[in-house]
């Protein structure tokens, strides 16, 4: 795919929100294109799960990639919910590779190989997906804004940020943040834990650009089946009118 223009910008990039189903499991990836069409918008590639030596991984994400499906590669560090515990050269060397095939690559705002990662999905065109996951708290409402300001300053970005809800005051504030921050560019804003899977529905209705729901297994407090998350918004979406 290297030179090709990816189909994930455009996607993420839609005015309607669009439904991400995670994949934790190298059988799932064998899954027809048209299948997977009928759950989601496109799907993550949970690598630290599968694991980055399973065989074939990289010619079944081109698969579903010429099948219409964009497919976002993801690593993810331990420190940030993942299963990732390998150096992080490595780490870097695997998303580069990655972003040779697919559509776009998700990496923590922290991670000290990010800058890398930036500078390669530039070259190629795709997208980056800048990430932020406190598994604790949701942090105050001016801390959230310099978190996605500090995404941002990555030219393809698109910057996620997933924090733990623990009261209305929570979702409060991540609700204002979407509003005062989507007319920025493109932003994904996830709540977390038991209170937070009403929010999975509510926010790309008010605005968050990706929906995660699963293929296979939740990988993530509060994460429901991807099919369900897509009916579900799209019905709030026709009741709103």
């Amino acid at each position: 795919m290297s030179g090709v223009s990816s189909p994930c910008d455009s996607f993420i990039r839609a005015a309607e929100p669009r439904v991400v189903g995670t994949i934790r499991n190298l059988a799932t990836l064998r899954v027809d294109a048209a299948a997977l069409r009928r759950q989601c918008d496109a799907v993550e590639v949970r690598l630290d799960k599968i694991g980055p030596d399973a065989p074939d991984w990289p010619d079944l994400c081109s698969v579903l990639e010429a099948g219409g499906i964009p497919v976002i590669v993801t690593l993810r560090a331990a420190a940030e919910g993942g299963s990732w515990t390998g150096p992080e050269p490595r780490r870097e060397e695997i998303l580069l590779a990655a972003l040779e095939r697919v559509s776009a690559v998700d990496i923590e705002l922290a991670a000290a190989i990010r800058t890398t990662v930036c500078r390669q999905a530039a070259r190629l065109a795709r997208t980056l997906i800048v990430s932020y996951h406190n598994f604790e708290f949701t942090p105050p409402l001016p801390d959230l804004a310099d978190i996605v300001r500090r995404a941002r300053m990555d030219p393809v970005c698109v910057p996620k940020l997933a924090a733990m809800i623990r009261s209305p005051a929570d979702t409060d504030a991540l609700l204002r943040l979407l509003g005062q921050e989507r007319a920025a560019g493109p932003l994904c804003v996830i709540g977390m834990g038991g209170p937070g899977s009403e929010t999975r529905i509510a926010f790309p209705v008010a605005g968050s650009c990706l929906a995660y729901g699963f293929i296979d297994e939740p990988v993530a407090p509060g994460q429901i089946p991807a099919a369900r998350l897509k009916a579900e918004i799209a019905a709030r979406k026709m009741r709103a009118g």
